[in-house]
């Protein structure tokens, strides 16, 4: 009887060092996963980042166990930067953009998701320039934002324009700069820059390249190739 009780006690024993055991790892794998989102620079109010920011007012980060902090990009391009030393996990790019990011520099990363099957942008000229096409940009300053999009020099082509007769200029996200005649045409977001500067009482002529028959992608979701490949299911 004494050496059944004993080894009664002996299987409780090493069945509370087993649960004690696996405690830690189960209290670890209860806990969210910390991620940071870097969106683009905060003035430009692109629609596409609505949607982060209602998964986080209804919950739905927490509902999948993610810690999700949003971040918003100080310009010029440096979200990609920050995604491509691990300080950010996920950021927004357009996805032309992102293949030619992907070649040159050659940075280690990945989109994984796509908004939209058009360009974000538009190129915006006040109305009375007079300018009609983009071969009229002939002489005049053209703007974009950041780094020259693809398909900002594929419309130029595909317009019969000599890009050696267009001054291109990093403008950044002021459409100020239209209105107060520093730059001529200007790299517009679609979803609010326009009727941002119509509602201060400018005409607009507005080009877009997909009008030209140049194929447009969307806005990203970046990341780097790591991330996604050791936590697919965050993302």
């Amino acid at each position: 009887m004494r050496s059944g009780l004993f080894a009664k006690v002996l299987t409780l024993l090493l069945l509370l060092s087993l649960l004690a055991g696996c405690a830690p790892e189960q209290a670890q794998a209860n806990q969210p996963l910390t991620l940071t989102f870097m969106a683009g620079y905060k003035p430009q109010a692109s629609l596409p980042f609505v949607g982060v920011y209602v998964a986080q007012e209804k919950g739905y980060f927490k509902d999948e166990n993610l810690d999700v902090t949003i971040e918003h990009s100080p310009g010029q391009g440096q979200h990609l930067q920050l995604v491509a030393s691990g300080k950010v996990q996920v950021t927004t790019q357009d996805a032309a953009v992102m293949l030619m990011r992907r070649a040159d520099p050659g940075l280690p990363l990945v989109s994984f998701a796509l908004i939209g099957q058009r360009g974000q942008q538009a190129f915006a000229a006040l109305t009375k320039t007079g300018l009609k096409t983009p071969k009229d940009w002939e002489g005049h300053t053209v703007g974009y934002k950041g780094t020259p999009p693809p398909d900002l020099m594929a419309l130029i082509s595909a317009s019969g324009a000599d890009k050696g007769k267009i001054q291109l200029v990093n403008v950044g996200f002021d459409p100020r700069l239209l209105t107060e005649g520093k730059v001529d045409v200007y790299p517009a977001y679609k979803s609010n820059e326009p009727y941002q500067i119509e509602g201060w009482g400018y005409d607009l002529t507005l080009w877009d390249a997909a009008d030209y028959g140049v194929p447009t992608l969307g806005l990203a979701y970046v990341t780097r190739e790591d991330t996604l490949a050791n936590q697919p299911e965050a993302l």
